[in-house]
């Protein structure tokens, strides 16, 4: 598992946007990929789906949404009972076992307006972003770690390699196949009844076993039908099923959607790291973002220059070292780290950085007045004329682009909101609309969710 050379961000770079159809989420490197806190709180009702007062615009559409998901029948033959699943699931449970897509532009639109009211009501929701403070880097560009250190760093990753996965040991034994089959079977029914609304800590699985026993599984081949359920964000890859070697986390595989969603999808599905070994590689993909900050002030030199060959050395030593504090990272996987990290952090600053503020300072302006699409021109260029963002002003000139993509982060925040929750509320909307091609941190994260919600493993992940 080689560390690998990206192209320049100039090359392509059309294809790293997210259109209106897939709201991902991604952000500055070292951002994790939840919603705002108030979200999973603030996206369930008591109301129920089936009934009672009306809901906010957010909490109908959601329910539209969920209400395509069919259950199978059950050993009585009926779906589980409405009243056992009485609130609409989390943000958080949505986005970790959904499609990137199913929670498009329009869902996301009526989830900030429902965040406002809720705001506005009482006043409760917390801002996540504190644009005051920046995160103090650990090592600087004059920080150049001796090699004969970076030689002993290096031999103690390495020896933490693991056996690799002997891909011709399969399984071929009838009752090897199927148990882990109907096991799996009941994962997915298990997520289903999860975004119904049932609450995680109603699903017993003795009950559940006992609703779908073996013999309804096998007749209607469950486990085939729902490996490809639209509304699911992962699946049980059929041929890493087959390994002998693997445990269900490593043959679970996040779908890639679009197929252009990950950097390096196909290598992401072969890893076969254990959940031990994605826990370590988020806290450490996190150290790094946090310590090795000081590349961003690089990002527009030569990528086949000398001097961007030095930095790129500088910051993979330093990260090597950054990596012996997590006893599952091995060298191979601090190197993708810190390749995957240099590579966002190049496509952050060519078209994200500074982005929210740009839209925050339009929107201060053009939402005091009654017309706002006549307003939005003039107070772009009061924003451009005050030179206060001179990473964007190349994007500022281009009116139609910029205008489209303003009236897309700032939908639904009106000028009743506050304007430190404002900000916050744009920047939120810039991570998840105008989204790139996500590293595998983002695929280790929300395969943990996956397991974690599904029961696969426990719920202690970062």
């Amino acid at each position: 598992m080689p560390a690998q050379q990206k192209r320049s961000p100039g090359e392509g770079s059309a294809r790293r946007y997210r259109g209106d159809n897939d709201a991902s989420l991604a952000g500055s490197p070292a951002e994790s990929d939840t919603t705002p806190s108030s979200s999973s709180s603030s996206c369930t009702t008591n109301s129920g789906v089936g009934g009672g007062a009306p809901l906010p615009r957010y909490q109908s559409l959601l329910a539209d949404r969920l209400s395509g998901l069919d259950l199978p029948p059950t050993a009585h033959g009926v779906d589980p009972d409405p009243a056992d699943c009485p609130d609409l699931p989390s943000c958080e449970l949505i986005e970790a076992l959904t499609r990137s897509s199913f929670p498009d532009n329009e869902l996301r639109d009526a989830l900030t307006e429902y965040q406002v009211q809720n705001y506005l009501r009482d006043e409760t929701l917390t801002t996540t972003t504190d644009h005051t403070q920046e995160t103090s880097a650990v090592y600087s560009v004059e920080d150049d770690i001796p090699y004969e250190e970076i030689v002993k760093d290096s031999k103690q990753l390495k020896s933490r390699r693991t056996t690799p996965i002997d891909e011709y040991d399969k399984l071929d034994d009838p009752e090897e196949v199927d148990e882990p089959e109907l096991k799996r079977a009941l994962y997915r029914i298990k997520a289903l009844l999860l975004l119904k609304g049932k609450g995680i800590d109603k699903l017993d699985n003795a009950a559940l076993e006992r609703k779908y026993p073996r013999e309804l599984i096998v007749e209607n081949s469950y486990f085939l039908g729902y490996e490809n359920h639209e509304a699911f964000g992962w699946y049980f890859d059929s041929k890493l099923c087959q390994l002998a070697a693997l445990t269900d986390y490593q043959r679970l595989v996040i779908f890639n959607h679009c197929e252009d969603q990950y950097q390096d999808w196909s290598r992401y599905r072969s890893y076969y790291n254990t959940p031990e070994t994605d826990r370590d590689y988020l806290l450490y993909w996190k150290a790094i973002a946090e310590k090795i900050k000081w590349t961003e002030d690089y990002m527009y030199v030569e990528t086949s220059s000398r001097e961007w060959s030095n930095i790129r050395r500088k910051a993979s030593y330093q990260a090597i070292r950054i990596a012996t504090d997590f006893e599952n990272i091995h060298q191979d996987l601090a190197l993708v780290g810190i390749d995957e990290l240099l590579w966002s952090t190049r496509l952050y600053v060519y078209y994200l950085k500074d982005l929210d503020g740009v839209f925050f300072e339009i929107w201060k302006r053009v939402i005091k007045e009654e017309n706002v699409k006549d307003c939005f021109k003039k107070s772009l260029k009061e924003v451009y004329d005050l030179k206060m963002f001179p990473s964007r002003e190349r994007a500022m000139k281009c009116e139609q682009t910029i205008a489209e993509q303003f009236h897309m982060c700032t939908v639904g925040i009106t000028k009743e909101v506050p304007e430190t929750k404002a900000r916050d509320l744009i920047a939120h909307q810039v991570r998840h609309k105008l989204a790139m091609t996500r590293g595998y941190d983002h695929y280790a994260r929300k395969k943990l969710k996956v397991a974690e919600y599904i029961g696969l493993i426990g719920r202690t992940s970062p």
